[in-house]
């Protein structure tokens, strides 16, 4: 991989996600946003990603487990990569929690979040890899 790590945010709602790439960009990452799981896919494609948020569980085009399913799978060998699941959904549950970590989640974190937690998430996944 060359420069910065980059991470790729996957959610329908791009102003929502404002803060946080503004602080990842800060912190020295390269920052890409797309809405669906489609669009994912094809940048996932195009470069050599460290990491992805899962900025919403409920896409466009699906489920966020599907993608994230679909991208571990792909990516195993080659290129494998943290997922951060943010979601308002109910990380309490264990059904919920399960449907993620069983996708390939490394990490789920409950809406409304602070900005400092999903960044503790990305140094230490990063940091680690």
């Amino acid at each position: 991989m060359n420069g910065k790590p980059k991470i790729l945010i996957v959610g329908d709602d791009e102003p929502s996600t404002m803060p946080l790439r503004g602080e990842l960009e800060a912190e020295g990452y390269e920052v890409y946003w797309v809405p669906d799981g489609r669009q994912a896919k094809a940048k996932l494609e195009l470069a050599d990603f460290s990491l992805m948020i899962a900025h919403s569980v409920r896409l466009p085009d699906g489920d966020a487990a599907n993608l994230i399913t679909e991208v571990c799978r792909s990516r195993a060998t080659e290129h494998p990569m943290h997922i951060v699941v943010i979601t308002a959904g109910d990380t309490k549950s264990p059904d919920f929690t399960k449907k993620y970590t069983e996708a390939g989640a490394d990490d789920i974190i409950q809406k409304p979040y602070e900005v400092d937690d999903v960044l503790t998430a990305v140094r230490d996944f990063l940091t680690v890899s």
